[in-house]
């Protein structure tokens, strides 16, 4: 048990890494000459490994018999959902920004807004 002692906090900073090293190139300006294309590919990267990691887990197991690894499993499939969905985000954000302005200026003349409707439906 005592090697379990560091093994959750070791795969916690593990999988946090790669959020940190990329906060510290944007807040440094570091990033390439496409930010959002490399902040796609880098988060889409890292959350592909952890998925793949998590799914390793088990054959592991199954092959070492060492069972205090099981509780990696949950830890890195949960890093590897919030890196897909910072992924999916990132690769969204840009698509429904500019969607919203052109929609906002030609839907914005005469249109209602909804929590207005009560208004005019009684």
């Amino acid at each position: 048990m005592r090697v379990t002692r560091w093994l959750r906090p070791a795969a916690h900073a593990g999988a946090l890494l790669p959020l940190a090293v990329l906060l510290v190139q944007a807040a440094n300006n570091d990033l390439t000459a496409n930010p959002i294309q490399f902040i796609t590919l880098r988060t889409g990267k890292t959350a592909l490994v952890l998925l793949v990691l998590s799914l390793a887990v088990t054959p592991a197991i199954t092959l070492s018999g060492w069972y205090p690894i099981k509780p990696l499993r949950r830890i890195f499939g949960l890093y590897a959902f919030m890196y897909a969905t910072l992924h999916f985000l990132t690769f969204v954000e840009p698509i429904m920004r500019s969607t919203h302005s052109c929609c906002a200026r030609r839907f914005s003349r005469n249109v209602t807004p909804w929590w207005a409707w009560p208004r005019f439906c009684s």
